[in-house]
């Protein structure tokens, strides 16, 4: 990602006068092909608007094609690489740094977890 991609999520996520993010413009326009892209980009899709619905909520409540509730759900998945850990250390940074080996993911083997 280039250095300004946390900038530009901020910005995709400001809300205007009435409390919606543009991704919730874009909802209400029923601009979907909008709303992926804006997804892609960055938009958080758990932001509530001024009523306290989120995309998602919307989404499922006006029955929404399948496709697009699933990219809001994929979207607001928080990404691997971006969870830290008590350290503010990422996942991946972890397993590289050698502060844990396979052995201690071995619990969590079996519970579907992929890292």
């Amino acid at each position: 990602p280039c250095a300004h991609h946390g900038a530009t999520a901020d910005i995709i996520n400001l809300k205007n006068d009435y409390g919606e993010t543009a991704l919730l413009q874009a909802f209400f326009g029923n601009r979907f092909h909008i709303l992926r892209i804006l997804l892609d980009k960055g938009a958080d899709p758990m932001i509530a608007g001024r009523y306290g619905n989120t995309p998602l909520y919307l989404a499922v409540k006006n029955d929404l094609s399948e496709e697009i509730i699933i990219n809001i759900i994929d979207a607001a998945r928080p990404k691997t690489v971006d969870i830290l850990d008590q350290n503010g250390i990422t996942e991946p940074s972890v397993c590289f740094s050698g502060k844990i080996t396979h052995n201690d993911l071995s619990p969590f083997a079996h519970q579907g977890a992929t890292s």
